[in-house]
C-alpha cells in the first residue's frame, strides 16, 4: 500500500516547527549512550559477582550458591530489559537501525513497535520479579510475614498489569484498520 503524501504547511513558521519537533528525536540518543555505559558498568559488577562466587566454589553450601546463581540471573535479565529498551525505543524513536550482516541481525529488529515493546518490557519486569521472588522463598527466614505480604501482592500486581497491556494491545490491534 502506497504511502499518502503528507501535507506541506500552509507557511514557514508551521514548517520550521513542524521540523524542529520532529527533529527533537535526536535529543533521546544522549540518554540512549548513557545506558549503554550503565550497562557497562553493571556488566562489570555482574563480572566481579561471579569471579567472587567462584572464589567460594568449593566452600559455599547449596542453598546459597542458589540463591546467588538467581542473583546472577537476576541481573541477566535486567541486562535483557535494558537492551530491548535501547533497541526498541531507538528504532522506534530516532532511527532505523542499520545492521549489515544479517545472521547478526536479532530476530525482532524492527518488528518492534511500542505496543509490542510494552508487552514484552511488563513480561520482563515479572519475570524479573519472579526470580526475586524465588530468591525471597529460598531464604524465608529472613523476612517477616508482613515482608512477604507485600512481595507476592508487588508480584501479583506487575502480573495482572502485564495480563490487561497485553489484552489492550490485542484488543487495540484488531479494531485497526491497518
Amino acid at each position: 500500500m502506497a504511502r499518502q503524501p503528507v501535507d506541506k504547511p500552509a507557511n514557514k513558521i508551521e514548517y520550521f516547527i513542524e521540523q524542529l519537533v520532529f527533529q527533537s528525536r535526536w535529543l533521546l540518543v544522549p540518554l540512549y549512550i548513557g545506558l549503554i555505559v550503565v550497562l557497562a558498568l553493571f556488566s562489570i559488577k555482574f563480572l566481579k559477582q561471579v569471579f567472587l562466587l567462584s572464589l567460594d566454589i568449593l566452600t559455599i553450601d547449596s542453598v546459597p550458591f542458589l540463591v546467588q546463581l538467581l542473583e546472577l540471573v537476576d541481573k541477566i535479565m535486567v541486562a535483557n530489559l535494558v537492551i530491548m529498551v535501547l533497541i526498541g525505543g531507538y528504532e522506534n524513536s530516532v532511527s532505523r537501525m542499520s545492521v549489515s550482516d544479517t545472521a547478526k541481525r536479532i530476530r525482532w529488529l524492527g518488528k518492534l513497535d511500542t505496543g509490542t515493546l510494552k508487552i514484552k518490557l511488563s513480561t520482563s519486569i515479572v519475570t524479573i520479579s519472579g526470580v526475586h521472588l524465588l530468591k525471597i522463598f529460598m531464604t524465608l527466614n529472613q523476612y517477616n510475614n508482613e515482608q512477604l505480604f507485600w512481595y507476592v501482592t508487588i508480584h501479583v500486581v506487575f502480573v495482572v498489569s502485564a495480563i490487561l497491556l497485553a489484552y489492550l494491545d490485542r484488543v487495540t490491534r484488531s479494531s485497526d484498520p491497518h
